[in-house]
């Protein structure tokens, strides 16, 4: 074998390991992004749940604010201070430096106004609403499902539902529901 065979021969070798390599980095790349994914969502069911049981509770004294304060702290963990040249909260301990995440800005919130509708006895249920509504909207955006759903289909073939609603499931008639089923084309028109 000649010379230029040899550099063939080792061009090939080194780009099957690139391309291995490749493959294993973005593999890991997905799973540690999936593993924080599943952490978030834990901990967000956690604090889905208390601010619900909280805004039908409001004026009861329950150990729910302790709860969610308790959630606030543990998301310390998984959203931590936002550190900016301006020094903010250098006298406090590490995890309290700089500005608090807007997701735990939002719970905090929640938490205060909750704890003060105890006190003050001031309905702030429409506060609390959008305060709800705030928080669940920037786990969405963190967590983007969207884009995990396209990247599911991308990587095992299963499509998630994209295009089928309740205003289209109304539309059907009663007596004859073709639903489209979202996990499978093959499904497409079935009668259920």
């Amino acid at each position: 074998m000649g010379t230029a065979e040899w550099i063939a021969l080792i061009s090939i070798v080194i780009s099957f390991f690139a391309l291995f390599y490749s493959i294993i980095t973005n593999t890991k790349k997905f799973e540690l992004s999936n593993d924080l994914k599943k952490e978030i969502l834990l901990w967000n069911n956690k604090n889905i749940h208390l601010m619900n049981c909280l805004k039908s509770r409001l004026g009861v004294k329950n150990d729910l604010l302790v709860d969610l304060s308790t959630q606030i702290d543990v998301g310390r963990y998984l959203f931590p201070n936002i550190k900016r040249k301006d020094d903010y909260g250098v006298d406090k301990p590490s995890a309290f430096q700089g500005y608090r995440n807007i997701i735990l800005d939002l719970l905090v919130a929640f938490h205060n106004l909750c704890e003060e509708y105890n006190i003050d006895k001031i309905d702030y249920s429409k506060h609390l609403e959008k305060l709800y509504k705030l928080y669940i909207s920037f786990i969405f955006d963190t967590i983007d499902p969207r884009k995990t759903n396209k990247l599911i289909k991308k990587i095992t073939g299963i499509k998630m539902n994209d295009g089928f609603d309740i205003h289209e499931f109304v539309k059907l008639s009663p007596d004859n529901y073709k639903i489209i089923a979202p996990y499978n084309d093959s499904n497409k028109g079935k009668t259920w």
